[in-house]
């Protein structure tokens, strides 16, 4: 574990999957939220899709081929841009600090004509 940061991030991926219980979207997440790594798609996790699916206003759960494609364009932070559509499923109320809520949200800045 003490020699994962020199690693990139499909090196960590092949060192952590054979460890039983640890697959892909667990090595993913790991990349993401433990070593804070920029460049990491979880295209297979479902609350991405289904954020996909309601940003993009499609009829239809993506397929993680479909996230990838549409992924293109957030390179070369595909992990900022997952973590901002994971938030988009939580609703506004959830935030403990206003000031967290977007603007014209409950409880957030109000919205002005300026």
């Amino acid at each position: 574990m003490e020699h994962l940061d020199a690693l990139g991030d499909s090196e960590v991926m092949t060192a952590l999957t054979p460890v039983r219980g640890i697959g892909v979207w667990s090595a993913g997440t790991f990349l993401i939220h433990n070593m804070r790594r920029p460049d990491v798609l979880p295209a297979c996790d479902l609350g991405l899709r289904l954020a996909v699916q309601a940003q993009w206003h499609r009829d239809r759960l993506p397929a993680p081929g479909q996230v990838r494609c549409q992924a293109a364009a957030w390179a070369p932070w595909p992990s900022y841009a997952a973590a901002l559509l994971w938030r988009s499923l939580r609703p506004a109320s959830e935030a403990s600090d206003p000031k967290e809520r977007g603007p014209g949200q409950a409880g957030g800045e109000p919205v002005t004509g300026k």
